[in-house]
């Protein structure tokens, strides 16, 4: 009996650890509206000049963008997080918010 409480015990506090909550948008500063697309599955249609998209949720690790940018990122951290990948004319920044 004491073994099944400690299973349960530890199966709870799995459980409870959460995974980190990690969202992301495009703030356009470029001079023409853009598209970017996150590992092919992500997509932000057309975002107009010195707009921002709505976050999305992203996982944790590395990522490809596409669309009218490319390049490589990666998001890690623990907890919640938003990003805002920054696109200028000639290359982009990823800060978080």
């Amino acid at each position: 009996m004491k073994h099944y409480v400690i299973i349960i015990s530890l199966l709870i506090i799995v459980a409870c650890v959460k995974e980190p909550d990690h969202h992301i948008r495009i703030r356009n500063l470029s001079s023409t509206p853009v598209t970017i697309i996150i590992d092919d599955t992500v997509k932000f249609d057309t975002i107009p000049i010195q707009q921002k998209s709505v976050y999305k949720p992203i996982q944790e690790g590395s990522h490809q963008i596409g669309g009218d940018y490319f390049g490589n990122f990666v998001v890690e951290g623990a907890g919640t997080h938003k990003w805002t990948l920054e696109v200028y004319d000639n290359n982009f920044e990823l800060v978080e918010d």
